[in-house]
């Protein structure tokens, strides 16, 4: 199966195409969710989010018998408003955690350098438990532990899919070397069940307290993890991990292909046309009228 993401800011609807005239079908991503993905294994250094509300559109309603699809892992958004006081304890976990994810990379590349193999329990040891008995990182203990921990995950993981992707073992788009964070623009920190909880309406963060949540949509199930995000016009939001069961279609012996093109999205076999939603223009045009 080919998916193809349609680039409406960070949402967007998912084209997913089966090949050898299998039907096509355009799942709908609804604005506060991500689009489903698979695992946790690649999600790092999340900065993004989803901004931009979409529509479905659905080209065959029917699935071949005995195709069925299992349960996907999927982001739901939803708009974060902490008090000032909790703002400013967010801004410290962001901090701490951008600290440890880039003495993290740094430690690795120093080892790389030096020929020196260390392992994933050392670097984790040396950026956070020692690192908090010295005088220039004790500030380390202000923030909960899982958010250290979940950034130095990540300054691995970045460093391992980087090697794989030189080594060709990891499939997908070519992986650049690991960047440094940066203080400036999108902050984010991702923390497990072990910090963070939902109390009511509201959002538990470890050393934060309870933040106020809009909630536009309930979620399908219990989150495994939440990613809290800070977008540099200044919103808050906290996109949750869920399991969503994948609901099979209806076996159907229809088949149609299709031709995805530029002037229109796409064209069916049987002669139907999907414009292109130009949204671009639309906007100009808004644009020019305000």
């Amino acid at each position: 199966m080919i998916v193809f993401p349609v680039a409406l800011g960070q949402d967007g609807a998912e084209v997913a195409a089966h090949l050898a005239g299998y039907p096509v079908q355009v799942a709908e991503v609804l604005a506060g969710q991500h689009p489903p993905t698979r695992g946790h294994k690649d999600q790092v250094n999340v900065q993004g989010g989803n901004h931009v509300p979409t529509a479905a559109i659905a080209v065959g309603d029917c699935l071949r018998p005995g195709v069925d699809s299992d349960a996907v892992l999927v982001r739901y958004r939803y708009r974060l408003r902490p008090t000032p006081g909790q703002q400013m304890a967010l801004a410290r976990i962001f901090g701490c955690a951008r600290v440890v994810y880039n003495d993290s990379l740094r430690l690795r590349e120093q080892s790389h350098a030096a020929g020196v193999k260390i392992s994933d329990s050392e670097v984790q040891r040396r950026v956070i438990t020692l690192a908090k008995l010295t005088p220039e990182r004790e500030w380390l203990a202000e923030v909960p532990s899982v958010a250290l921990v979940q950034a130095c995950n990540d300054a691995r993981r970045a460093y391992r899919n980087w090697f794989d992707s030189l080594a060709r073992r990891r499939k997908g788009r070519k992986v650049g070397h690991p960047v440094f964070r940066r203080k400036h623009g999108k902050q984010s920190v991702r923390l497990t069940r072990n910090g963070f909880s939902l109390r009511g309406p509201r959002l538990y963060v470890a050393k934060v307290g309870q933040i106020r949540l809009r909630w536009s949509r309930p979620l399908p199930s219990a989150p495994s993890s939440v990613t809290v995000i800070r977008e540099p016009d200044g919103r808050y939001y906290a996109s949750f991990v869920v399991d969503r069961p994948a609901t099979p279609l209806p076996p159907c012996a229809r088949e149609v292909g299709v031709d995805l093109g530029l002037n229109r999205l796409a064209v069916t076999s049987d002669g139907q046309v999907i414009p292109s939603p130009q949204f671009l223009r639309a906007k100009q045009r808004h644009l020019a009228k305000a």
